[in-house]
């Protein structure tokens, strides 16, 4: 009996001994081959949706950016006899001036012509700079897109910012378009179509694009809407129009097809409300009639 015990605790040792033994054997080369594909197949799958979101969010942001825009311009025109921000780009005295370097938010008067012999260093805020220079906008910030990575990011010019008053600081470029007038060269805000486009995301050339996919569009009603219009194709327009205009080619400084273009597809976008709103009223007038004949029959 004595040495049956013995052997029974001899086995249970040998067995706890092994089972201890097991249980530190690490990962064998298959398995962390395993996991490692695993881990490789999950970051696959997440990565572009990542990137989505990433997107998406700087997007968001963009879209908030004109919206403030949007609002500043109308409290601008409420000090301004209904008003919008003056562009000499678009009513100015600019000799060659292009319409579509609105994105310019504080100019070099003698690098567009603009009385060359007069204080040749001097810059004017123009534009959507005004909203910043007369502090309608409380930072400048706003008037950049963070999904910008052209040669316009807002950290170049932060530090022009800080003395908005200094004269001669040099041009500053911002991210968005600014249409300066409405699409009849209206210049009081409560006078313009409320879906015509006002500013836009950056189009003026192809390397100031903020998005691959797509425009933020601010319409006169302050409305910030994303179309799928292609960002190339503006702004091949707007090169066309550039190169017109610098070459003297009889460059006409009211051309606007870019945003006529913008307001098309504005136009369509109400065209499909206004189709879906009549079908909504279509359907609860019906559902008010068969209703009235139901109450009859009972």
């Amino acid at each position: 009996m004595i040495g049956e015990g013995r052997l029974n605790g001899t086995t249970g040792q040998t067995t706890r001994r092994r089972l201890w033994r097991s249980s530190r054997r690490g990962f064998t080369a298959v398995d962390l081959l395993v996991t490692l594909f695993v881990v490789g197949v999950l970051m696959a799958i997440m990565l572009p949706a990542m990137r989505g979101v990433h997107e998406a969010s700087k997007r968001l942001v963009c879209s908030s950016n004109l919206r403030q825009t949007g609002l500043a311009m109308v409290l601008y025109a409420d000090d301004h006899n209904g008003h919008l921000p003056y562009t000499q780009f678009v009513d100015g005295p600019a000799i060659d001036k292009n319409p579509l370097d609105t994105v310019i938010v504080r100019a070099q008067r003698a690098a567009h012509g603009i009385f060359p012999d007069v204080l040749p260093d001097q810059t004017d805020w123009d534009g959507l700079g005004l909203l910043v220079m007369h502090n309608y906008l409380s930072t400048g910030e706003v008037l950049y897109c963070p999904a910008h990575d052209g040669p316009h990011p807002f950290e170049r010019y932060a530090d022009a910012y800080l003395d908005r008053y200094a004269p001669g600081a040099g041009e500053i470029v911002g991210n968005y378009q600014y249409r300066g007038a409405g699409p009849n060269r209206e210049r009081r805000l409560a006078q313009i179509d409320p879906m015509a486009s006002l500013a836009s995301d950056g189009f003026r050339t192809l390397d100031e694009l903020n998005h691959r996919d797509g425009f933020n569009v601010l319409n006169a009603a302050l409305a910030v809407r994303w179309t799928l219009q292609s960002p190339t194709e503006l702004a091949t327009i707007a090169e066309s129009v550039a190169s017109e205009v610098s070459t003297g080619g009889g460059g006409n400084p009211t051309l606007s097809d870019p945003w006529k273009t913008l307001d098309r597809e504005g136009e369509r976008e109400r065209e499909e409300a206004d189709a879906a709103r009549d079908r909504v009223d279509g359907s609860i007038s019906t559902s008010v009639t068969l209703g009235g004949f139901g109450s009859e029959g009972r």
